[in-house]
């Protein structure tokens, strides 16, 4: 065997001891390291559902509009609550995320709801609530909500 072989199984012999050392000095659950090894695809399919598991179907209704609604865009987001704290947050923050390149228009704030701002939109996402007053044209909708642009 060669100097090099040797020190790569040393240094994985190693680093297994330190791992296992670890799991029982600090009462880790093994489960929390399989993720480092168990099959990436289904970890992928799982940690990328877990933001939106309290509103499901809100990513794909927001994959909807990031197909539909150019890039610069000014895009605002109406869901069931506009209470920052309960809720709302969360909708501004992953449409940031999935829709990057548009400006999302927020209807509200931590300071409270602002819904007199969807007057600054000339795109709008609905997830779960009602289309506000308005003329709008439907771009697409599905059961969870649609994307509309607004007729001038």
């Amino acid at each position: 065997m060669s100097e090099a072989s040797s020190r790569s199984i040393s240094w994985r012999v190693v680093a297994g001891v330190l791992l296992l050392a670890a799991l029982v000095v600090f009462g880790v659950m093994p489960y929390y390291v399989t993720f480092l090894v168990d099959d990436r695809v289904k970890w992928h399919s799982l940690l990328e559902q877990f933001p939106d598991r309290r509103a499901p179907g809100y990513r794909e209704l927001l994959r909807e509009a990031d197909a539909r609604i150019p890039r610069g865009e000014r895009v605002a987001i109406v869901f069931p609550t506009l209470e920052w704290p309960r809720g709302y947050s969360y909708a501004f923050f992953r449409a940031e995320y999935l829709l990057a390149g548009r400006v999302i228009v927020p209807l509200s704030w931590w300071d409270g709801p602002a819904p007199e701002r969807i007057a600054e939109a000339e795109y709008i996402v609905v997830y779960g609530a009602g289309r506000p007053s308005g003329r709008w044209e439907r771009l697409f909708q599905n059961g969870d909500g649609e994307v509309a642009r607004r007729i001038r």
